[in-house]
This record gives C-alpha cells, structure tokens and sequence, in this order.
C-alpha cells in the first residue's frame, strides 16, 4: 500500500482551514459566550434551580422524543414476523428505559455530584 505524503498534507492543510473556519463561524454565532463556571458545594438551592431548569427545557423535548421512538419501533410488532417482533419489543423497552433513567436518575445523581463537590 503506497501513500503518497503530498495528498495527506494537502488533507491536512484541508482539515486545518475547515477547523479555523469553523471556529471563525462560531466565534461569530456566539460573540459573548463564556464557559459555564459550576456552582460551588455550598450552593445547594442554585444548583437545584439550575438543573430544574434544565429539566424543565430538556423534559418535554425528551418526552416527545421517547413517544414517537416508542410508536415508529412499535410499528414492528405488528409486522407478523416473530424476529422482528421480538426486536422491536425490546428496542421499545430500551428506548422507555432510557427515558425514566434520564428523567429520574441522571438528574438525582447530577445534583448528588455537585453536592459532593
């Protein structure tokens, strides 16, 4: 297998103007953004407004998300075919399983971490 150096730099060369572009583009986007500072271990209240916020943007999003997986997977069950059916059982209980660990548990152990710390 002959690789030829020419192409790899000029792939690279590539690479690198895509990755200044896209960091131009999104310095542009997003003038003012600064990195989220997490809040301190003493800060309970802000931390559980904060991620009830977050909840409270993300949850219906997810919702809606886990439903229409749930259904178009589900369409498979009716197919006939006992493989598939099987699969598609499954694929549905992943995807409900999914979202109660999301909706219950990441958050409680968010704010457990950020109680620790």
């Amino acid at each position: 297998m002959n690789i030829d150096i020419g192409k790899l730099t000029n792939f690279r060369k590539f690479l690198e103007r895509l990755e200044n572009e896209f960091l131009e583009i999104f310095r542009r986007k997003f003038p003012n953004s600064k990195p989220y500072v997490l809040p301190c271990g003493g800060c309970q209240d802000e931390v559980v407004v904060n991620i009830g916020r977050g909840m409270a943007v993300l949850g219906p999003m997810l919702t809606l998300d886990a439903m229409v997986e749930t259904l178009v997977i589900g369409v498979g069950t009716l197919s006939g075919v006992k493989i598939l059916q099987t699969m598609c059982c499954f694929g549905c209980l992943s995807v409900v399983t999914n979202y109660l660990a999301f909706m219950t548990f990441y958050p409680a152990c968010l704010a457990l971490i950020f109680e620790v710390l």
